[in-house]
């Protein structure tokens, strides 16, 4: 696997990308139902998508996972974290992609 970061602030997309959050709606997104749960309660909230309710300590909350599968991507992130200033830890903007069918890979976005 190999890993870019390059500062893209304001890039646009190639031309075939497919956009899986644009700061709105979760029409790509679909519970995982790994906590018994058939749909998405993530919030939408100052464009950043939330687990919803919100954690009070580091645990697995309601996941969820894109509608489409790829055998073989390009992905590119961006993120921002929200200040969350009374969280310690992990509960303070504990964010990630994971990456699993074959194999299991996660990118770690923490604010510590």
């Amino acid at each position: 696997m190999r890993v870019e970061l390059e500062p893209r602030l304001g890039a646009q997309p190639p031309d075939d990308a497919t956009i899986l959050f644009d700061g709105g709606d979760l029409d790509h997104w679909e519970s995982d139902g790994r906590d018994g749960s058939e749909q998405i309660t993530w919030k939408n909230l100052d464009d950043c998508l939330r687990v919803w309710p919100p954690l009070t300590e580091h645990a697995f909350g309601a996941a969820i996972r894109t509608r489409q599968a790829w055998p073989s991507f390009q992905l590119t992130l961006e993120f921002r974290l929200p200040l969350i200033a009374e969280a310690m830890g992990q509960t303070r903007a504990n964010g990630g992609i994971i990456i699993e069918e074959y194999e299991f890979f996660e990118v770690q976005i923490l604010d510590r």
